[in-house]
């Protein structure tokens, strides 16, 4: 982990995956306490990996990430109904049950809408909003800061930035911390990116959410 950067997500993703693999290494030489920890090791790896894996797998179909995220929130219902604060904070856990139940609400409202159209699990977190914060800075240029009405005159020059590349993207260059160039930006996909098949025709929520079960 990183102490100095609490919002390092790569370091995060490649702590869960080697804790997650620690199950399957031999027991050979662990002492007895080792030996009774390792199946609560990998209870909780399995449970965070059922999370993760459903954001940064490019190649996962909507129905495979409504099934992980499924299986994620029952293992943390069970696991927080057990050992309450123990197990982890009130608040985080709250915070996650709420963002795959919006991520379920979000693909129902689609569905309801266009059932012809993607869903992006990512779309539910915040990149857009740094796109547009990135826009704001960039108008500054050597001057980032501005006072309450340079917002106002960034924030519409911005979002006449964004009418602009929506019409014609291939004069969006993008910004160099939102691509996925390289593994230390897997917290930023984008649909160019995404392999799955993400329509929101393809999948049945009931059923993917029963499979996570």
């Amino acid at each position: 982990m990183n102490p100095s950067d609490t919002q390092d997500v790569p370091r995060v993703v490649e702590f869960i995956e080697v804790i997650n693999r620690i199950s399957g290494l031999s027991t050979e030489g662990c002492t007895p306490i080792e030996l009774q920890e390792l199946p609560y090791i990998a209870v909780v790896a399995e449970m965070f990996m059922s999370f993760m894996v459903a954001f940064i797998s490019p190649d996962w179909n909507l129905p495979e990430q409504v099934a992980s995220l499924s299986k994620f929130v029952h293992m943390a219902f069970v696991l927080f109904q057990q050992h309450v604060v123990n197990f982890m904070p009130s608040q985080l856990y709250g915070d996650m049950q709420m963002t795959v139940k919006n991520i379920i609400f979000c693909i129902a409202k689609q569905q309801e809408l266009d059932r012809s159209q993607p869903f992006y699990l990512f779309w539910a977190g915040d990149d857009q909003l740094e796109t547009l914060f990135g826009r704001v800075c960039m108008q500054g240029a050597h001057n980032p800061n501005f006072s309450y009405k340079n917002l106002i005159d960034r924030l519409a020059a911005a979002m006449d930035l964004d009418d602009v590349f929506a019409q014609q993207p291939e004069l969006d260059s993008g910004f160099r911390r939102l691509k996925v160039s390289r593994t230390e930006h897997v917290d930023h996909l984008n649909p160019e990116s995404w392999q799955g098949n993400a329509l929101v025709s393809e999948v049945d929520l009931e059923s993917a959410w029963m499979r996570g079960r």
